[in-house]
């Protein structure tokens, strides 16, 4: 499996805070059936504004760590931009927050860009978000869109910018834990059902305890949803094509 969502990296943000509870987090993936991982710590426009450089840094070392214990996983690029008017510009002026880019190499216009919209942003601005990316060329990767505030109001909406090209990553716990009104999560699951080949699976992990970086929680549900097929989609073919790109 490949999460494409994960803040592992010790002290760069508000997710892991130590190399040891790093490395513990690199071992339940690993015992979860994950072999790749993307790191997205909070970038561009968060209050952590996390750089490609230290991204990279943190990302190398931990890595190092990670093989030196045998940990059968692999860490990959990434980084969570915080959705404002100047991200998409300063993305583009630094190529390595888009996914799967590493510092110092050039940008593939095929890669996303993970964005997360501020919790009290109003998702009925999302159409212009997405205008506004593609007007500079940039696919839109709209991190956990089950967590917004009246999410399942704006179903017909998200329907339309998912046929306009965007790309949805969900939570794995969000899934497996059903927590969401039947509205939600019928929304969820007519997301996935429509458009399979843009829907991406994370952990979102934080740490140990909170969200833990395991995807295999969600599979009962996806199974039931999308056939067994569908979870070997979201979970290996979906996001190994931002590898292979």
């Amino acid at each position: 499996m490949i999460d494409i969502h994960c803040h592992i990296l010790p002290a760069i943000d508000d997710g892991s805070q130590s190399m040891e509870d790093s490395l513990t987090m690199a071992r339940i993936a690993a015992n979860d059936g994950t072999r790749i991982l993307f790191t997205t710590p909070h970038g561009l426009g968060s209050a952590y504004n996390v750089s490609p450089a230290k991204r990279d840094e943190a990302r190398e070392e931990l890595q190092r760590a990670i093989d030196q214990e045998g940990i059968p996983l692999k860490l990959a690029p990434g980084m969570e931009c915080w959705a404002t008017n100047l991200t998409f510009e300063q993305a583009l002026e630094q190529p390595a927050c888009f996914m799967n880019t590493p510092l110092g190499a050039p940008r593939n216009p095929e890669l996303p860009l993970l964005v997360e919209m501020p919790p009290t942003m109003n998702l009925a601005i999302l159409p212009d978000l997405l205008f506004q990316a593609q007007l500079k060329g940039i696919t839109l990767l709209l991190a956990h869109v089950e967590r917004y505030t009246a999410v399942e109001k704006h179903g017909d909406m998200l329907m339309e910018l998912m046929e306009k090209g965007m790309l949805a990553q969900f939570n794995a716990s969000s899934v497996r834990h059903s927590i969401f009104p039947g509205a939600r999560e019928k929304l969820i699951r007519k997301l996935m059902q429509t458009f399979p080949e843009q829907v991406l699976l994370g952990s979102d992990a934080h740490s140990i305890d909170n969200r833990p970086p395991i995807l295999s929680c969600a599979r009962k549900a996806i199974e039931k949803w999308l056939g067994k097929d569908g979870w070997t989609l979201l979970v290996e073919e979906n996001p190994r094509r931002l590898l292979l790109l």
